[in-house]
């Protein structure tokens, strides 16, 4: 109960906290740009249970995120390994050994250099959305309040 408030991506729903949300980006689908499994650019989300997918590990929050999903579509996804390392991640993928699902930040030097390629879901990719949480019902600083007055403008 110390601190006001916290800059985190969304989690799943908590009583407690309220949730101002500040940004929503994609995820990336990406693949080697010398793909050999995805010859274009675009993909069904059927797709995704035979194409080879490598993925951060189990208990991250991307992980979490992408799993439910695929799921609203009923996708079962073809993960062939989980890593907790995102440069082990990017080598499997520029080998064309798998494709992967990254946070756009992650992946603009790669598409720069042409190492990947960003693949379309037909129906939609996950989004990611970052925000300030706080204590619902904690009385906030006048700072605080007017920080948060100031977010809900925009």
């Amino acid at each position: 109960h110390e601190i006001s408030l916290a800059l985190t991506v969304k989690k799943e729903n908590d009583s407690r906290f309220l949730f101002t949300p500040l940004i929503k980006a994609e995820i990336n689908l990406v693949a080697s740009n010398k793909s050999k499994m995805i010859s274009g650019n675009k993909i069904s989300m059927s797709d995704l249970e035979s194409l080879p997918l490598v993925m951060q590990e189990k208990e991250s929050g991307l992980t979490k995120l992408i799993k439910n999903h695929l799921k609203k579509f009923d996708i079962t996804p073809n993960v062939v390994m989980e890593t907790g390392s995102l440069d082990m991640l990017k080598n499997y993928v520029m080998k064309d050994k798998a494709i992967a699902f990254i946070e756009t930040y992650s992946t603009h030097d790669q598409l720069k250099k042409k190492q990947f390629k960003k693949i379309v879901i037909k129906e939609g990719a996950p989004v990611i959305e970052t925000g300030i949480y706080y204590l619902q019902g904690k009385k906030l600083s006048p700072i605080t309040q007017s920080f948060l007055n100031m977010l809900d403008k925009k």
